[in-house]
């Protein structure tokens, strides 16, 4: 997690871009009125990832309706990444390599154990299909663009 707070959006790789771009759209559309799936269902086909959508959804869902605390993701056009963003960007890349001990303890500090454990199979079923493409987040590019 700490690898991706306050760092700039252009740091980040293909995967990390598209999950954080993916959140923060998710919320945008959301506080717009907009069923956020419906919303970011074109984006999701242009990648190939379209049949990632449900479980995306349902994470960012259950995150939203049900988190010990409320969750602050930047704006869409903000250049630096935000904590909780930092945090759920960590939550994908270690779903996407089976870090589920860490995994699920995060979660559990986030949501309620039930949710966790509902989170962590939407988490395990999409970050494959995401990976597939490269469009899984992997960790923030070093100055010499390897991935840490």
């Amino acid at each position: 997690m700490y690898a991706f707070v306050d760092r700039p959006v252009t740091d980040l790789g293909n995967g990390d871009r598209f999950a954080l771009w993916a959140m923060r759209a998710w919320v945008y559309a959301l506080g717009e009125g907009r069923c956020p799936a419906r919303a970011l269902g074109p984006a999701f086909a242009q990648m190939g990832v379209s049949d990632a959508l449900a479980d995306f959804h349902a994470t960012m869902a259950i995150l939203n309706r049900q988190p010990r605390e409320k969750l602050a993701l930047a704006p869409l056009g903000d250049h630096h990444i935000a904590e909780d963003e930092a945090i759920l960007l960590a939550l994908w890349a270690a779903a996407a390599t089976g870090e589920k001990i860490g995994l699920q303890g995060t979660l559990k500090l986030m949501v309620d154990v039930c949710c966790a454990a509902t989170i962590w199979g939407t988490l395990e079923r999409a970050a494959p299909k995401l990976a597939a493409l490269d469009l899984i987040p992997s960790g923030v590019a070093t100055t010499e663009g390897n991935r840490p």
